[in-house]
């Protein structure tokens, strides 16, 4: 891509950030760039190494990790917040992607507060891109945290 290509997905990746709240029709992110649907997936999907939709749906967990960690907001309210369907949609999604549940993630960082070293010892997969399989988690539901 070009600098002026690269300016104009630029513009993408601030919509989608100041958009997580809401949906976010691929129509209109490919207006944003006076780009086909189906050109603009293909040359985002290329650059970026995942579809839009990945992309979307990885900066609303990346930033439900934020406010779970950092807030007292109900799972709800920020699954709410952050344009999922249901609690257990988010939920669900959550889990896949980080490798633990929303509440035991929350746990974990209460305990261990916001040492980056420390949350990709407790969630290895963290560290990894999002879209790997998740590995086994290293806190159970429940139980105890093991470092």
């Amino acid at each position: 891509m070009t600098d002026d290509e690269f300016s104009r997905f630029d513009t993408v990746l601030d919509y989608v950030e100041q958009g997580l709240d809401r949906d976010i029709c691929l129509t209109d992110l490919a207006c944003l760039v006076g780009l086909s649907v189906t050109h603009f997936s293909h040359i985002f999907k290329s650059e970026y190494g995942m579809a839009p939709y990945q992309y979307i749906t990885m900066r609303r967990i990346e930033r439900a990790k934020e406010l779970l960690a950092a807030t007292s907001q109900t799972i709800a309210s920020v699954a709410a917040q952050l344009g999922f369907s249901s609690q257990s949609h988010f939920s669900e999604i959550f889990a896949r992607l980080v490798g633990v549940t929303p509440s035991t993630y929350r746990r974990a960082t209460r305990i261990a507060p916001a040492a980056p070293a420390t949350l990709a010892i407790l969630f290895p997969s963290a560290e990894k891109s999002v879209w790997a399989k998740p590995q086994e988690a290293e806190l159970r539901k429940g139980g105890a945290l093991r470092v």
